[in-house]
């Protein structure tokens, strides 16, 4: 498995390790025998004959453009675009530089010139020998790509169509090709006199280049959705999105012809020209297409992800992620995090829920599983349990497990010290339960339509008794309980203090909003860690919980759960489980 590593952040924590399971394969560039892959969260090295991993690094911020010039990758994403020389790839801190600070939008090299372009539609020319830029137009559309042929830079834009610049005149300028019925245009492969389009649904044209104009020869309908062309000599290779690989014969140029669909496993964005290969980029999967002499193409190898990262539990220096479909995986960490063992349940793991060495995960088919993670080296199933109804959060308290049911409200359900999970009582409530918390016999739970906190008895667990209601100001997917403090988090970017000392008249202490999707958060001494989706992790001070404050937010990416322990906060991420030392 590949170990990635990144410097230093912020000034609130420092780098510690990562373990990547995940990534989302949207492009990549080659040279003779590697694959540099952008997956999302950096740069993955495989090799092109089996797809053994060669390495790697993590840039900040979500990575989805890479380019190869010389001993250099060029590397753009929602941060800007930077640079990094090969051989330090491997380097526990490699050194990046930083060229543009704009997400970025296209991204492309020809000859000695890096051609990029920022979603606010500023393109640059940059002579990559002398570091210097030799011009920049502003486009009216941010380009989707950036194609190059002569002396003419072409710039499909998706909706706003096709756009060119004619380097070869006096005063270059971008200018709007017309197309017949002014198709959206997701890129272009220009081929001697001809040009081809992929038009997204409406398929793909053969086209010539008419002035300022492009004459339709042919418009062939295509499965799926055309993102990417490639060529190969008298084929054309296309990633067609739900219609997976297409390739077409070009024997007559100006009719292409469908001679190949291949079904690949998730949507396929792009296209990569190997030695003798074409590998098709979609998402979770790199599948890599032999080009035989023939006109067909074969099947050869996938290289397909781990597992996708969702929640995060710890205790003292073991990490429980979970992974999607690749289950619960333990970890320890030590100078890295290292793998030690791991659970498929076969199904796909979401939330996660640590009582002493119990681990209950919820998938997204709505079933419970409960390992014992006693030995994290060998997890074992102790139970599970499908529910009918959708659940969204859980609480236990020694063998009695309260589900939050949204559709069939609370539920108590009795965890057999032999397995089994059996169903107690029910109380139904209004609207849809979102979360369940536990005070000794007593249980706070979220409700939505109408934004209700309600207070349950559950001293007779075959009995559940509605104590008292509280309309509240929204809903809480979320509820966590500190002593006489109640922790409710509205995903909209809300947080609420409430004093329930007295459960029976809670209290709303204080609130704070933040930016973000509030998806969890965990306790640390007097302060908070709140996973913040796509605004990274917030830290709150919460030694007043009266008047909690925002310290640091710590811009890592998109971030869905957290957990902290031994002086590390834990990260999960889409792509895996990242490691930082607090400050």
């Amino acid at each position: 498995m590949l170990l990635l590593l990144l410097s230093l952040l912020t000034s609130g924590i420092e780098y510690q390790s990562s373990y990547v399971v995940g990534g989302d394969f949207r492009d990549a560039a080659s040279d003779d025998s590697l694959l540099y892959v952008a997956d999302g969260r950096g740069v993955r090295i495989l090799g092109q004959k089996r797809f053994t991993e060669a390495g790697g690094c993590l840039i900040p911020g979500r990575n989805y453009l890479v380019a190869l010039y010389s001993d250099t990758l060029y590397i753009g994403g929602d941060r800007g675009l930077c640079k990094l020389t090969k051989n330090l790839i491997n380097n526990s801190k490699p050194k990046v530089e930083w060229i543009h600070d704009e997400p970025m939008a296209a991204l492309a090299i020809s000859s000695d010139t890096l051609f990029y372009a920022d979603i606010m539609g500023n393109l640059y020319l940059k002579h990559i020998p002398s570091n210097t830029i030799m011009d920049s137009f502003k486009l009216t559309y941010p380009p989707l790509k950036i194609r190059t042929f002569d002396s003419k830079v072409f710039l499909p834009s998706d909706s706003g169509g096709l756009w060119i610049i004619d380097l070869g005149t006096s005063s270059p300028k971008p200018k709007h090709l017309d197309i017949e019925d002014s198709p959206p245009v997701m890129d272009l492969l220009a081929d001697g006199e001809l040009i081809y389009l992929a038009c997204a649904e409406e398929g793909l044209r053969a086209c010539r280049l008419k002035r300022n104009s492009l004459k339709v020869l042919s418009a062939v309908e295509s499965p799926g959705q055309l993102f990417e062309l490639a060529g190969f000599g008298d084929r054309l290779a296309v990633a067609a999105g739900t219609g997976d690989f297409l390739l077409y014969s070009l024997a007559d140029p100006a009719e292409p012809a469908l001679i190949q669909q291949e079904p690949l496993k998730g949507t396929a964005y792009s296209l990569v020209s190997g030695h003798d290969a074409c590998f098709t980029l979609s998402g979770s999967v790199i599948v890599k297409m032999k080009m035989k002499s023939s006109p067909a193409a074969t099947l050869g190898k996938h290289y397909r992800i781990q597992g996708v990262g969702h929640d995060v539990v710890s205790k003292g220096t073991i990490a429980v992620l979970s992974a999607g479909e690749a289950g619960l995986i333990n970890f320890i960490v030590r100078d890295s995090i290292e793998r030690l063992g791991d659970f498929d349940f076969d199904d796909d793991c979401r939330s996660l829920f640590l009582f002493t060495s119990h681990v209950f995960t919820l998938s997204a088919s709505n079933t419970l599983h409960v390992a014992d993670i006693k030995d994290p080296h060998k997890p074992e199933r102790k139970s599970i349990k499908k529910f009918k109804s959708v659940v969204t959060g859980l609480d236990v308290a020694g063998e009695m497990i309260l589900v939050a049911e949204q559709a069939d409200g609370l539920g108590s359900w009795w965890r057999c010290p032999c397995g089994p999970i059996k169903e107690q009582g029910r109380l139904k409530l209004p609207g849809r339960t979102l979360d369940v918390s536990i005070s000794e016999k007593l249980a706070f739970v979220s409700t939505d339509f109408p934004t209700t906190l309600h207070l349950i008895d559950w001293t007779d667990s075959t009995n559940l008794e509605l104590v008292n209601s509280a309309e509240m100001d929204r809903s809480y997917e979320r509820l966590y309980l500190s002593d006489d403090i109640l922790i409710g988090l509205d995903r909209e970017g809300i947080l609420d203090v409430f004093n329930v000392s007295r459960p029976t008249r809670v209290k709303k202490l204080s609130e704070l909003i933040l930016e973000g999707s509030l998806e969890a958060l965990t306790i640390a001494g007097e302060f908070i860690y709140i996973a913040a989706g796509n605004k990274g992790v917030h830290k709150i001070d919460f030694s007043k919980p009266a008047n909690p404050s925002l310290v640091e937010t710590f811009d890592i990416g998109y971030v869905s759960g957290v957990a902290v322990s031994n002086g590390l906060l834990f990260a999960a991420t889409p792509y895996g489980l990242e490691a930082f030392e607090i400050q």
